[in-house]
């Protein structure tokens, strides 16, 4: 058994070794074929190579030069770059800030909404709001009395009672709110010159 197994092996050895002294005298031929055998030959190869020398000195000037401006680059853009981004995280959390105001003044109008219509469906609101539109424009008037005719005759209507039933007496120290004035907005012109003839 043993016999046979080394037989095998030896069998197997030569015939490698046959494969590899054939493949020696094959590739042995194929370079006596490439092999040039003129002087025009050898030229042309050195002039192969050195034509692809060339492209490759080229192909790597040129890599080194869009590697140094990549770097430029990324030398002055970037902090910008950062310095946007910076600026784009405080831009957002400001609009969440303005949302949230947004939703809060929202709610608020819905509850002052809802409380409006409550007091629509009121029976009686409207003589509470009447009444104190009427007590607004009483101690308007009262303040604009002047004249001793016009302090009597605002006297006697503040006496009698209006007609809603609610007698109101305007307050000496009320003063109408300021709300703006016209000028402030709309600041005169001054009128042009007459034309002289």
């Amino acid at each position: 058994m043993d016999i046979m197994a080394d037989q095998q092996r030896d069998t197997t050895a030569a015939a490698v070794v046959v494969d590899v002294d054939g493949m020696a005298r094959a590739c042995a031929a194929c370079v006596d074929a490439r092999t040039p055998t003129s002087d025009k030959d050898l030229g042309d190869i050195t002039e192969s190579a050195d034509q692809l020398l060339a492209r490759i000195d080229a192909y790597g000037g040129l890599l080194q030069a869009l590697t140094m401006e990549r770097q430029e680059m990324e030398t002055a853009t970037l902090p910008m770059l950062k310095a946007n981004c910076d600026r784009l995280v405080e831009l957002f959390h400001k609009i969440d800030q303005i949302e949230a105001v947004v939703n809060i003044v929202r709610g608020r109008m819905q509850d002052v909404e809802a409380e409006l219509n409550a007091v629509d469906k009121k029976p009686k609101s409207t003589s509470v709001v009447t009444g104190m539109f009427r007590s607004l424009r009483a101690g308007f008037l009262g303040r604009r009395s002047a004249s001793p005719s016009s302090s009597s005759s605002s006297s006697s209507s503040s006496s009698a009672p209006p007609p809603g039933g609610i007698a109101v007496e305007p307050d000496p120290n009320w003063q109408p709110p300021q709300l703006w004035s016209t000028p402030d907005i709309f600041p005169a012109t001054t009128p042009p010159p007459p034309a002289t003839q």
